[in-house]
């Protein structure tokens, strides 16, 4: 976990992309924030942590390993039904990576939020 400013370029361009999914709430920046942006659409309701990766093409057992602490706490947050998690890394080129964070897994994810072929662990 980054421990200096908060990621502000990596807020916006996730603001971006979760426009596209539905319609966005961002969540005040602070200390102990667990999310960052929260997406509503009709069927369901997605809960994102923006984290800025300088390892973006990891393949996603890396992933897991190097978000160990923001995964876990994402985990903490209750989940199912219409409720998802997300973990989404971006790079300083403004490279978005998206992942759904399950109970025992973790899905890598399209832009559109739905799973990538031969995704998860």
């Amino acid at each position: 976990m980054t421990r200096g400013r908060h990621p502000e370029l990596g807020r916006k361009i996730a603001e971006t992309v979760a426009c596209q999914r539905g319609t966005v709430h961002l969540i005040d920046q602070g200390k102990d924030r667990a999310l960052d942006i929260l997406i509503t659409t009709s069927g369901h309701v997605i809960l994102v942590t923006v984290q800025r990766s300088e390892r973006l093409g990891e393949p996603i057992q890396k992933v897991e390993e190097l978000y160990r602490e923001p995964i876990h706490r994402i985990r903490e947050i209750p989940d199912g039904g219409p409720v998802c998690r997300e973990l989404w890394l971006y790079s300083r080129y403004e490279t978005l990576r998206f992942f759904r964070i399950e109970n025992f897994a973790v899905v890598e994810l399209g832009r559109d939020g739905t799973p990538l072929p031969g995704a998860g662990t």
